[in-house]
């Protein structure tokens, strides 16, 4: 008697489902039970609502002026974007911020899930503890960190090596479309570990045991082993990644604007507050709106193919089967934790603690012994508690609606994509994993 362990590598996204083999979706549209279609009705609304929005937008995109009815439909929106070179530059940002946030969340997220996942080292509760805060911990908050540390005109780093002889000329610029991926790389890492370090951890070890009976190796059983069997996993927390970043907003908006560089988010934010002195050019802002779902769409399309083909990666195994662990030396646990050490450095523990820093002082400043003596609490005093208060209240609302929205609506999504018969189970797939 054998025990079949599933391995599904192609990662879903933290909440998503995870498809199941094939098998569970045999049969035809005919056999479909009454419940799968009550549960599919229930799980109808977002759906509708979500490619409802999405052909909204399309929709105003055509319009010569969608704050009147009946306006004509026209192309001129997309015909200006074509001929305009900020709109040039603005996917060029884009594609270089995307590119760059995946590598580096992808270097600091893989290396963290191996170490979790197929290493002894210690403190592995520790790392997911810390990876797991770096999830809910806001975006803003460390984009507003990282602009205290590194910014070109308040950064205290940069303020710092000015002041050095030696070191005038290595002043750091994070308001750039490769300064802003590493930024939001740092943040994504967590995302990529959470994706990856339970693949790491069910690998059955028995390939790499085998290679290295044969005598190959430790890193050619990494590369040609270890490296091929996750390879699903990793693309597709790539393309996820990459979907995420190419729609986010704190970085790109905290730290892009102040240097005036703009990506897709940002631009169409900007279209759609011009200020006082104009209009919101509501046509442009939807084509720019239509980019941007272009853009990820690709990624998108990519990712839900892993996941469909995950069931190919299954690994049938006995009942003597274990994980067996790669045993880290000490000169191997001080490097590990020497990674991760800076990660965790850079991600969490300096933002915020030059955030803090920076709301204790009159103005921007690096530490010093002078700036000690000025330490108060005079922003708090004269911060706008009303405004904050409402802040809360709302934030706080939307806390307790959008999480209970979404679980409810999720477990009737998921319930039609992954046990239903439904011929056109896929379109409740696309349409949640489309926002």
């Amino acid at each position: 008697m054998t025990d079949v362990k599933t391995w599904q590598p192609a990662a879903a996204p933290p909440g998503g489902s995870q498809p199941s083999p094939k098998r569970v979706h045999k049969g035809s549209a005919r056999h479909v039970s009454s419940h799968d279609r009550v549960v599919a009705a229930l799980a109808i609304a977002p759906l509708l609502i979500t490619l409802g929005l999405v052909a909204t937008v399309v929709w105003m995109s055509f319009q010569a002026d969608p704050s009147r009815p009946g306006s004509r439909l026209t192309d001129a929106a997309y015909r200006q974007l074509a001929g305009s070179d900020t709109i040039r530059s603005v996917l060029l940002n884009t594609v270089v911020f995307t590119v760059v946030a995946v590598a580096v969340s992808g270097l600091f997220g893989v290396v963290a899930a191996w170490l979790v996942g197929r290493t002894n080292m210690p403190g592995k509760n520790l790392v997911r503890t810390l990876m797991t805060v770096s999830v809910i911990l806001p975006g803003y908050l460390t984009a507003m960190g990282w602009l205290f540390l590194f910014g070109p005109r308040i950064g205290s780093v940069n303020d710092f090596l000015a002041k050095v002889p030696l070191l005038s000329g290595l002043e750091i610029n994070i308001a750039s479309p490769a300064g802003m991926g590493v930024v939001q790389g740092f943040s994504l890492a967590p995302l990529f570990f959470i994706m990856l370090v339970d693949v790491f951890a069910s690998a059955d070890p028995s390939f790499e045991e085998a290679a290295q009976v044969h005598g190959l190796r430790r890193l050619t059983v990494t590369t040609r082993v270890i490296l091929p069997l996750v390879r699903p996993s990793v693309l597709a927390a790539a393309f996820y990644t990459s979907m995420v970043a190419a729609a986010a907003f704190d970085v790109p908006a905290i730290v892009g604007l102040s240097g005036r560089v703009l990506t897709l988010s940002t631009y169409l934010y900007l279209i759609l507050n011009p200020g006082a002195a104009s209009s919101p050019a509501y046509s442009e802002a939807a084509a720019v709106g239509v980019l941007l779902v272009l853009a990820t769409l690709l990624p998108m399309l990519l990712y839900l193919r892993l996941l469909n083909r995950s069931y190919k990666y299954g690994v049938i195994s006995g009942k003597g089967y274990r994980v067996r662990l790669s045993r880290l030396t000490g000169p191997g646990k001080v490097y590990a934790w020497t990674f991760l050490g800076f990660y965790f450095a850079f991600a969490q523990l300096l933002p915020v603690l030059n955030t803090v820093w920076t709301s204790l002082q009159p103005y921007m400043r690096p530490i010093s012994r002078a700036a000690f003596s000025d330490i108060s609490l005079e922003a708090y005093r004269t911060m706008p508690w009303d405004l904050l208060m409402q802040g809360f209240r709302n934030t706080v609302f939307l806390m307790l609606l959008a999480p209970t929205l979404a679980v409810f609506f999720a477990v009737f999504i998921s319930w039609t994509v992954i046990r239903s018969r439904l011929a056109w189970r896929g379109l409740y797939d696309f349409g949640a994993f489309l926002p």
